[in-house]
């Protein structure tokens, strides 16, 4: 059978083929592995795209450790930011309520980035007008608030980024 050829090459699900690694370790190959991360991606332009699992034996790759760079959301922080979250409905309530934001990104002042456009492409299309970062407020979260032409927020909560990675 054509896919009990293929058992020998998975373990418990991971890949043991190596067909991955020896890609990566070709220069012209556009899959580089990211030794930092513990992951492998497909890079084109300033593009990295995370790949999850074997091209050649469907095993899953190396468990990244994407994860470690960001600070585990606590669990008070997030039930006092959603309470905050809650009474907000329009921009001047971001202000009132959370006060001034660490960043704040008016997407006109890149109107001409080729860069932010292809970005927020999606965004745009909805109207995107602008964006507040809140960090400072917590010790584990980052909030963000998109503000859009409507006057519609949608806000998203994550954890605080806490390492050091620059993109090579």
């Amino acid at each position: 059978m054509l896919f009990d050829s293929f058992s020998k090459f998975r373990k418990w699900g991971m890949c043991n083929c190596n067909s991955m690694q020896q890609y990566a370790n070709d220069p012209a190959s556009p899959i580089k592995y990211d030794k930092d991360l513990n992951e492998y991606n497909i890079v084109y332009d300033n593009h990295h795209l995370i790949v999850y699992y074997c091209f050649f034996c469907g095993g899953n790759l190396s468990k990244s450790r994407r994860g470690e760079l960001f600070a585990k959301p606590s669990k008070i922080e997030l039930i006092k930011a959603r309470r905050l979250i809650g009474k907000i409905n329009n921009e001047r309530d971001i202000i009132e309520i959370m006060g001034p934001p660490d960043s704040k990104i008016s997407i006109a002042d890149f109107a001409d980035s080729d860069v932010i456009k292809n970005h927020f492409e999606n965004h745009f299309k909805r109207g995107l007008k602008s964006q507040y970062t809140y960090t400072s407020k917590w010790d584990t979260l980052k909030v963000d608030f998109e503000i859009y032409d409507d006057g519609t927020v949608h806000s998203s909560v994550s954890g605080k980024f806490i390492g050091e990675k620059e993109r090579k």
